[in-house]
């Protein structure tokens, strides 16, 4: 597996909210969400890249999660009614491509495996877990998965 370290720039993004169970999620909550979102992508003004859409995840727990829909924003963008504003911080990511052929989440398995094999640590100053980039183009209900899995880290 190609895993890399990458430093990202802070982000300003705006999107949807979701939040929810795992199973939920797994019963394809989320990816409903994405079609949604992706179908409203023009609706966006001041977009910086509307070729990305950014999934970000907040707050796991034993109960499930909060996970954002957003496309990067130009600084003055104004957030339309139902939807919300998403700031991520500059960070370091241990980043992997992964490939519509291959199973998510043994993909996250192997990178969170690489980053204690490379001598990092997950990044426990911030609640933000996974930064997921996903090409707009991406169908969420009729393909597998295309994403970039970007999970924030620090040196040991």
């Amino acid at each position: 597996m190609d895993i890399t370290i990458k430093k990202r720039e802070a982000i300003k993004a705006v999107g949807v909210r979701w939040q929810g169970t795992f199973q939920q999620a797994q019963a394809g909550e989320i990816k409903d969400i994405m079609q949604q979102f992706r179908m409203r992508l023009a609706e966006l003004p001041d977009t910086i890249n509307k070729e990305s859409i950014f999934g970000v995840s907040y707050d796991i727990d034993d109960k499930g999660f909060t996970y954002y829909l957003c496309c990067e924003v130009n600084e003055e963008n104004t957030v339309l009614e139902d939807m919300v504003e998403v700031n991520v911080p500059a960070l370091t990511y241990a980043s992997y491509q992964h490939k519509p052929e291959e199973d998510v989440s043994e993909s996250y398995t192997a990178v969170y495996n690489w980053i204690k094999e490379k001598g990092y640590q997950l990044n426990d100053q911030i609640n933000l877990e996974h930064l997921e980039i996903y090409p707009s183009d991406y169908h969420p209900i009729n393909e597998r998965p295309r994403l970039t899995i970007n999970i924030p880290v620090k040196p040991l």
